[in-house]
Parts: C-alpha cells; sequence; structure tokens
C-alpha cells in the first residue's frame, strides 16, 4: 500500500476517512489514529473514540496552521473539538486562559458590535473541552461552565493578569522551542561535518567540510583539497590590502569569481563566508602552518 503521498491534503485525506494505519508527505504523517506537522511535538489531529476529532487549537506557523484547515476540512461532517493538546491530556489551565482572553476581548468590545462574536468564541472553547475530557472518559477534569461577560473592574483586571501570565508562558514556551531547535540544528550540522548522510538545510547557510580529498559544501558542490589549499593564502593577502579582489582562479569544476577584504569568496552562485573557509583551513593544518610561517 502507498505510504508516501505527494502533499499534506492527501495525507490529510486519508487520516480523515481512516483509510491505513499511515502516511506521510514531506512536511506532515500520520501514524494511526494522530496526525503530526513535521514532527510528533505538534499534534495537528487525533480521532476520539466517540467518533468526534480533536484539532489543536494551538496557532503555530503558516504551513502548520495550513495542515489544522485541511484537517477540519477533510474530516467534515464528523463533529470537531478545537482544543490544546489533542494527542494527550486535557490542558485546563491553557483553556481557562484562552477562554479569560476571549472574555476580556468581549467585555472591551462594543454590546452590539464584536462582543456577541468573543462570546461565543470563548462559549465554544469551552464546550469542545468538555466534551474532548466526555469522550476520553475522565470525569475529574473541571468543566468550564456558561460563559457570560462582565464590565466589573476587578474582574477585568484578575482577567488582564491571567492574560499577562498566559503570554508570558507563551513567550517561555517559544524561547524554550527555538533553544531546541538551535541544539537540533548544531547536532545536525556537526553529523553532516563529520561526513554522515543528513540532509544539508538551505537555513544552514553554505558550510564545508573536507570528505577525502575534496572540499564539499552543504549545497552539494566540491571542489579538490589541493585547489583549496592554493585558494588559502591568496584571501590571506586579499584581507590584507584594501579592496575586494575579482579573480578567475579555477577551482575543481567551478570558477572563483570574488574574494572579498573580510576574507569570505564567491564562487558561482555560492557565497561562503571567511568563518567557514577558517575552519576548513584548520582541518587541512593551513592555520597553523601559517603561524608557523609568520613566526
Amino acid at each position: 500500500m502507498k505510504k508516501v503521498f505527494r502533499n499534506s491534503g492527501e495525507v490529510s485525506h486519508r487520516w480523515a476517512n481512516k483509510l491505513q494505519a499511515e502516511g506521510r508527505c514531506a512536511n506532515a504523517f500520520f501514524e494511526g489514529d494522530t496526525y503530526y506537522s513535521y514532527g510528533k511535538h505538534y499534534v495537528i489531529g487525533c480521532h476520539l473514540p466517540d467518533g468526534s476529532v480533536a484539532i489543536n487549537l494551538e496557532s503555530n506557523s503558516a504551513t502548520t496552521n495550513g495542515h489544522v484547515r485541511e484537517a477540519i476540512y477533510a474530516v467534515r461532517p464528523r463533529k470537531v473539538l478545537r482544543v490544546f493538546n489533542p494527542g494527550g491530556e486535557p490542558d485546563s489551565k491553557r483553556t481557562e486562559r484562552h477562554v479569560q482572553w476571549l472574555i476580556e476581548k468581549a467585555a472591551a468590545a462594543k454590546p452590539g458590535g464584536n462582543r456577541p462574536r468573543h462570546l461565543a468564541a470563548a462559549q465554544q472553547v469551552a464546550d469542545d473541552y468538555n466534551a474532548f475530557c466526555a469522550a476520553l472518559g475522565l470525569t475529574g477534569n473541571p468543566n468550564f461552565p456558561p460563559v457570560n461577560a462582565t464590565t466589573d473592574e476587578a474582574e477585568l483586571e484578575r482577567m488582564r493578569k491571567l492574560q499577562r501570565e498566559y503570554a508570558a508562558e507563551e513567550r517561555a514556551r517559544e524561547k524554550a522551542r527555538a533553544a531546541q531547535a538551535l541544539i537540533s540544528q548544531a547536532e545536525r550540522i556537526a553529523t553532516w561535518r563529520d561526513g554522515l548522510p543528513v540532509y544539508a538545510q538551505h537555513t544552514w547557510g553554505t558550510l564545508l567540510r573536507v570528505i577525502g580529498d575534496v572540499v564539499e559544501t552543504s549545497r552539494g558542490a566540491e571542489i579538490p583539497v589541493e585547489d583549496a589549499k592554493r585558494l588559502w593564502p591568496v584571501i590571506l593577502r586579499v584581507m590584507k590590502g584594501d579592496r575586494d579582489y575579482e579573480v578567475g582562479m579555477q577551482l575543481g569544476l567551478y570558477r572563483l569569481t570574488r574574494i572579498n577584504r573580510d576574507g569570505g569568496i564567491v564562487v558561482g552562485c555560492h557565497s561562503i563566508d571567511y568563518r567557514e573557509i577558517e575552519y576548513i583551513a584548520a582541518q587541512l593544518g593551513l592555520v597553523s602552518l601559517e603561524a608557523e610561517e609568520m613566526a
């Protein structure tokens, strides 16, 4: 049975209709009842025992938000419950703060304007949470009462405090996600530099590594190590000058376009920073040799 598909729309359709146990595309996949965006850190949705479908309420990147919209469309006409953490335990704390945020928006809005819409949204979030708990057979989780707007200043201030706490927690979560992404990227770069088959992402910029007798870029180009050794002293001379240097030195199958005064170079469509060149120079023993010559 086919398991790899061209786009997330096809994957959503197969997950929503339970046509197979697993399937994936470049940026989304499902295993059993659970559908993920990019990785298991973000659950798009999950089929529930009562036949309804829990869909993630947490906003994310534009692509992941697109996956969520596709999933909602694909599961029709099943009942959709928009909740936080659809693949795990109900998150009462985040739900309460989201409801309070919507109530605050309602209280600040005009009674004949957006107030009814915000109140309806708040009630829907509360109702979906309660239905989610019921579908999982959880009786110990707090049910949210019917939502009402208020203009009491003390109550509004309590809501604002909750929202500030919620926003601070969101910032902390985002900071943690960014830190984890940097750690993951550093690990992948180190693995790539070691010569292992890791997909090099364009967000890395142009990195370099030595593989046997060639220097390879993260974009797949390579030049002989001997050509890299010839280029190194030329770069050092240009860095001591007062202008960029236009050259046409042959480097493997490529021609050197430019050496910048900061030591960076342009080879064809590749722009390579000096720190990468210096890294390779150290790998080839050129930095220590240069230091010995200067001594």
